[in-house]
C-alpha cells in the first residue's frame, strides 16, 4: 500500500502519517522555480505558492481505496492549494512574461509592421502546477540535492491589425491614414505608476486599429479584459462615487479622449455610459466609463474611407487622433450647459449631543444636468446645422446630514435656541432622506440623441 511512492504497508494510521510527512520534507524544503517565456520566478518553497501537502487526508484516502489487484493499493498525496497566494505569485511572474501585441499601422511611405505579444496561459500554469505534484516522486525530485523547475505555458497575443490585412485595406482604399481627420488630448500623472502604465497599454493596444465604412468598433473587444497576466497594474478606479482600487484602473481615460475625437469627427456613437461623477481630464459630461462585459465603449464610422485609430502615451500626455484618406468636409463644434439640482436636508436627532447642540455630519452637494450638444458646419458653404444633443448626464445631489440634540426637535416641549451660526432647523423632519429618480431635464436644443 503505497501514498504517492511512500509505502505504508502494515502501518497503522498515525505511523502512517508520520511516515508520508518525512518523505515530505525534503520536498517541502527544496525551492521551487517557475518558468514562462525565458523568465524564472524563485520562490524559497510549494508553501510560499500557497500549496502544502495534507499527510492525513492522504493516508486516510489511501486506506479507503479499494485494491486494484491481488498486491497493491496505490493512492495519491492530497495538496492543499490556497488560491489567492498561489494567484499572487503567478501575478508576479505573468507581469514579467506579458509583451503588448503591436498592431501594423501605416508608416511614411509603407506600413509599420505588426508584432504578436504574448502572455501567460494562466489556467494552464495552474494545471501544469497541479500536474507536476501528481507525478512527483522522491526519486525525481525533493531529495535535496536541487531545485524544483516546473515550465508553465505562455500563449500568444495577436494583435488586431497585422501587416497583411492593413496591406489588404491600403489596396482597396488608396493611401489609407494619410490624412489627419480630428485629435484629442488628454493628461495623466506619470507618478501614478499603475494608473500611467495602464493608460500606455490601452493606448498601445488601439493604437493602429482600422474601423472600416459601416463598421462598429468596440473598446472592449479591442482592448480584452483587464488582467494581470495582460499587463494590467492595480490602479485607483471609480466605482459607485467612490475612488477602490482596481486591476485595470485609468483605462476610461483613453476610451474618454477616443470618445471625444470621436464627437469631432461627428462618427456615430453607439453605446457610451457617464461615470457616476464628472472627471477632471475631459470636460464634464465628455467622457466614457467601462466595465468589462457590462458597459463597452463603440461607434460606427459613417464615412465612405476607413478610419484609422492613433494613440500614444507618454509623459503625462495622451494623444487620440483619427486619420483617413482625405480631409472631412465639415467641422463640429460641441457645447455643454449645466443646471443645477438642488439637494435635499435631512435632519436627524442624536443623543449623543449636548441640549441645544446642531452638527453638520454632510455638508450636501448639489447635483446637475449637464447636456452636450453639438453643430456641425459645411466647411465649403459654411451653413450650419441646428444644434443636436450628444449626450443627457444626470448626477444626482447628495444630501445634507444634520444632527441635532432631542431639544431641538420640532414637537418637543421645550425648543432650545440653536448657536449663532448654526443652520436652520426645518420644520418637519423627513423619516427617510429618499432621492427619488432624476429630474426631468431643463429644456434644450432638441434632436436625437447620439447615445444611450
Amino acid at each position: 500500500m503505497y501514498v504517492g511512492p511512500v509505502e505504508i504497508t502494515g502501518l497503522d494510521e498515525r505511523e502512517a502519517i508520520r511516515r508520508v510527512e518525512e518523505r515530505l520534507a525534503p520536498l517541502l524544503a527544496a525551492p521551487v522555480v517557475l518558468v514562462a517565456g525565458g523568465e524564472r520566478l524563485e520562490a524559497p518553497s510549494l508553501a510560499s505558492l500557497g500549496i502544502v501537502p495534507d499527510a492525513a487526508a492522504s493516508v486516510k484516502q489511501a486506506l479507503s481505496t479499494p485494491a486494484a489487484g491481488p498486491e497493491v493499493v496505490a493512492g495519491v498525496v492530497v495538496w492543499r492549494v490556497a488560491g489567492g497566494e498561489l494567484n499572487d505569485r503567478l501575478g508576479e511572474l505573468a507581469a514579467r512574461v506579458f509583451r503588448p501585441p503591436v498592431n501594423a499601422k501605416p508608416g511614411d511611405g509603407g506600413v509599420m509592421p505588426h508584432r504578436e505579444g504574448r502572455m501567460l496561459d494562466m489556467e494552464g500554469a495552474k494545471a501544469a502546477l497541479l500536474a507536476s505534484l501528481a507525478s512527483w516522486s522522491d526519486e525525481s525530485r525533493g531529495d535535496g540535492r536541487g531545485e524544483i523547475e516546473i515550465a508553465l505555458p505562455v500563449v500568444p497575443v495577436e494583435p488586431a491589425i497585422d501587416v497583411g490585412e492593413l496591406e489588404a485595406i491600403r489596396g482597396a482604399s488608396g493611401d489609407v491614414g494619410a490624412v489627419l481627420l480630428t485629435g484629442y488630448t488628454t493628461y495623466y500623472d506619470e507618478s501614478m505608476e499603475g494608473r500611467a502604465a495602464n493608460v500606455r497599454l490601452a493606448a498601445g493596444l488601439i493604437d493602429g486599429v482600422v474601423v472600416m465604412p459601416g463598421e462598429t468598433f468596440s473598446f472592449n473587444e479591442t482592448v480584452g479584459p483587464r488582467l494581470v497576466e495582460r499587463g494590467f497594474k492595480p490602479a485607483p478606479e471609480i466605482v459607485g462615487e467612490e475612488f477602490v482600487e482596481g486591476i485595470g484602473g485609468g483605462i476610461c481615460q483613453v476610451s474618454s479622449t477616443l470618445y471625444n475625437a470621436v464627437l469631432y469627427a461627428d462618427l456615430k456613437v453607439v453605446e457610451r455610459y457617464r461615470h457616476s461623477v464628472p472627471l477632471r481630464y475631459v470636460p464634464p459630461g465628455r467622457d466614457a466609463t467601462l466595465q468589462y462585459g457590462v458597459m463597452d465603449f463603440k461607434f460606427r464610422n459613417p464615412l465612405d474611407d476607413p478610419v484609422v485609430i492613433r494613440a500614444e502615451a507618454g509623459g503625462g500626455r495622451l494623444r487620440v487622433s483619427l486619420w483617413g484618406s482625405r480631409p472631412l468636409p465639415y467641422d463640429v463644434t460641441i457645447t455643454s450647459t449645466q443646471s443645477p439640482v438642488p439637494y435635499r436636508e435631512v435632519i436627524e436627532p442624536d443623543p449623543k449631543l449636548v441640549q441645544g447642540e446642531v452638527r453638520v455630519v454632510d455638508p450636501g452637494e448639489p447635483g446637475k444636468w449637464i447636456i452636450v450638444s453639438k453643430v456641425v458646419s459645411d466647411k465649403a458653404t459654411g451653413e450650419a446645422s441646428e444644434p443636436v444633443v450628444v449626450s443627457r448626464n444626470y448626477y444626482p445631489p447628495k444630501p445634507r446630514i444634520v444632527r441635532v440634540s432631542a431639544g431641538l426637535l420640532p414637537g418637543t416641549e421645550e425648543q432650545a435656541t440653536p448657536p449663532t451660526g448654526a443652520p436652520p432647523v426645518p420644520s418637519s423632519i423627513p423619516e427617510v432622506a429618499h432621492l427619488g429618480p432624476a429630474p426631468d431635464p431643463p429644456d434644450r436644443p432638441g434632436g436625437p440623441e447620439g447615445e444611450p
